[in-house]
């Protein structure tokens, strides 16, 4: 804990020195000391200076105006988390919350929780032609309010290269992007905890619950927990279309609704991201992709479903995307290809449901060098057992006796000769004559990305629930290893809270509770346990 508030802490004080314009005259001004309100604070503010607010709730809609300067609380002096959720502004549900339209690409947001903004164009924070830092707050509970809408949470522009890290994105409502939505611009999105949010614009449409990017724009997506987060029509994780090249590296993409990543034209990179236990309705439970010309290399597509190509469903009247040394295991099907001619390479398909490969009469791929369950005609293909280490706890490296291990997988060095792991790794490559199929394999290590939030402890807590889907009730239960209060929250598909279930300390020991939820209509609920630094959070669904 300590060595992850120390690495925060450097973080804040790196980005005030690289954002402050040093003069003589730069000044803290603190809030409400000086000045009631946080506008009248900017207002007063020059180029260099940093707004201090102190914790209390803030009903404002504030504007920097061109203002290049650092709006912090007090978690700039302490780096104590807590004042996050205690340093709020609220836009009353009058407008934007936070508006940078003035080029503010050195200014900064840190610290506070954002709250109620609604407008017809962006509701928590809005960035147009402007690239501030926003760094450390809690995006909870925005929404936009008219058809075709983008950004909830969060909405970059014309061209905006924001920079948006460790924040906690929960709840917002939107169109296009319910958690952010971004349309020519490269942002870069990177360690944020993006859970609950939610994309639909009418009875049809609705992409991107999580992040949504179109338009010509380069975005980085890096080391994000995008989880319980709901598309209309699909992304209900990410979606990234209309020309897109993003990087999506090294994300934990799960139990989303409308599938954890849905791909349109582009080139986008997709690499070393753990995407399970999505649901899409009809097509890519996993991943999703038409049209789509860019690469999905190094991913672990595990536990997702839907109606067809649950693992990966992809469309193209083109070559398609480079897909290459991805585990695509327990799905409820595997991989589904539609007019499409590309070659899968390195890969290992296992364990699905229904198929591990469909194709229609338009599509003649290639699989090559791929361990693929009941055998598929091509190249080095295998049919065995991949032998991985533990699937029951994500972990799909391959095993091998040099790792302590009791076998070796036979996927280790039987990959395509032309590629190589380049040197022996018990987290990466594990052979380095030749690439090993799976993830971790191919081309060099694969290193995958930590997701350190400011604001979400990453600890996991032993929960379930049982039954999932349950009709009017179910049971949750979870296991401390040391004494702790405990709090235990249900949450509704838009991320408000609806019930409290526990609220006390607890000594080490296994636990249980029935939620009742008998006057709840059907549909998608989340369940959140806090455990002292311990926090983890779960979908159920309830069926009448």
């Amino acid at each position: 804990m300590k060595g992850g508030f120390m690495r925060r802490l450097a973080l804040i004080i790196i980005s005030i020195q690289l954002l402050v314009v040093f003069s003589a005259e730069a000044r803290i001004i603190n809030i409400p000391a000086e000045y009631l309100t946080i506008q009248a604070g900017i207002n007063a503010s020059s180029n260099g200076d940093t707004v201090l607010v102190q914790p209390a709730t803030y009903t404002e809609n504030i504007n920097f105006y061109g203002h290049q300067i650092v709006l912090g609380s007090t978690f700039l002096i302490t780096g104590d988390t807590a004042i996050i959720g205690e340093t709020i502004i609220d836009g009353g549900a009058a407008s934007t919350v936070v508006t940078f339209v003035n080029g503010e690409d050195n200014a900064a947001l840190i610290g506070f929780a954002i709250r109620n903004g609604r407008s017809l164009d962006s509701g928590g924070i809005k960035c147009s032609g402007a690239s501030p830092t926003i760094l450390n707050n809690s995006i909870i509970g925005n929404a936009i309010m008219g058809d075709g809408s983008w950004g909830g949470g969060i909405y970059c522009a014309n061209n905006s290269a924001a920079v948006i890290s460790h924040n906690w994105i929960i709840g917002n409502r939107a169109g296009y992007g319910g958690g952010i939505g971004t349309i020519n611009s490269s942002p870069t999105i990177a360690n944020n905890f993006i859970f609950g949010n939610y994309a639909q614009w009418s009875e049809v449409g609705g992409n991107g619950g999580g992040i949504y990017c179109s338009g010509p724009s380069s975005p980085i997506i890096r080391g994000n927990d995008i989880r319980s987060d709901s598309a209309f029509w699909g992304g209900g994780g990410i979606c990234c279309q209309g020309g897109v090249q993003a990087l999506i590296e090294g994300n934990t993409i799960s139990e989303n609704f409308g599938g954890g990543i849905q791909l349109g034209t582009g080139s986008s990179i997709v690499r070393g991201n753990i995407i399970v236990g999505n649901f899409g309705e009809f097509a890519g439970g996993g991943v999703r992709c038409s049209d789509f010309s860019g690469s999905i290399n190094n991913n672990i597509i595990a536990g997702n479903s839907s109606i067809q190509g649950s693992g990966i469903n992809c469309y193209s009247q083109h070559f398609g995307p480079s897909i290459a040394n991805n585990v695509i295991y327990n799905n409820t099907s595997g991989i589904y290809l539609s007019r499409s001619s590309q070659i899968i390479v390195n890969s290992i398909i296992w364990g699905n449901d229904e198929f591990q490969i469909g194709v229609d009469s338009l599509s003649n791929p290639s699989f090559v060098y791929c361990d693929i369950q009941g055998g598929w005609p091509g190249i080095g293909n295998i049919d065995t057992d991949p032998l991985f280490k533990d699937t029951l706890n994500v972990d799909f490296h391959l095993q091998s006796i040099s790792c302590g291990d009791l076998a070796n997988s036979p996927c280790i060095d039987t990959g395509h000769p032309d590629s190589t792991d380049g040197e022996f790794n018990c987290l990466a490559g594990l052979g380095v004559s030749r690439s090993d199929m799976g993830a971790y394999g191919g081309g060099g290590n694969i290193t995958r990305i930590g997701n350190e939030h400011a604001i979400m402890p990453s600890s996991p807590l032993l929960i379930s629930n049982y039954p999932n889907p349950f009709n009017a009730q179910t049971t949750i239960q979870y296991s401390l290893a040391d004494p702790s209060p405990v709090t235990i929250e249900i949450f509704d598909i838009l991320g408000r809270k609806i019930a409290t279930l526990d609220e006390e300390a607890k000594t080490a020991g296994n636990y249980q509770v029935v939620w009742d939820a008998s006057d709840r209509a059907s549909g998608i609920y989340f369940y959140r346990i806090k455990a002292g630094d311990k926090a983890e959070t779960k979908k159920v669904t309830l069926l009448r």
